[in-house]
């Protein structure tokens, strides 16, 4: 898994799946997994992304890059390592 921590932020590199059976984020060691129920259209995909996201984290999400694309990367506003880190172990 990419994170790199910068003075805004974390920037996580996202996998995108869509079409998928649920809509949740998978987190192993290797990578980040965003499912999504919804055919990518519009933007539909990663306005429920961000939110997605916003809500796990608790902080503000922006898609640096990959707005048409299956592979993302997101600022994670005001969240630095150390606090990524404890919520993927407090979730999972």
């Amino acid at each position: 898994m990419k994170i790199k921590e910068t003075s805004d932020g974390i920037i996580l590199e996202v996998f995108v799946k869509t079409e998928a059976k649920n809509c949740k984020i998978e987190i192993t060691d290797e990578e980040v997994i965003f499912l999504s129920k919804k055919r990518p259209h519009k933007g539909i995909v990663n306005k429920e992304l961000i939110k997605m996201f916003s809500s796990f984290f608790g902080s503000k999400v922006k898609i640096v890059s990959g707005l048409t694309s299956n592979q993302k990367i997101l600022l994670i506003k005001g969240l630095n390592k150390l606090d990524f880190e404890q919520k993927i172990n407090d979730n999972q």
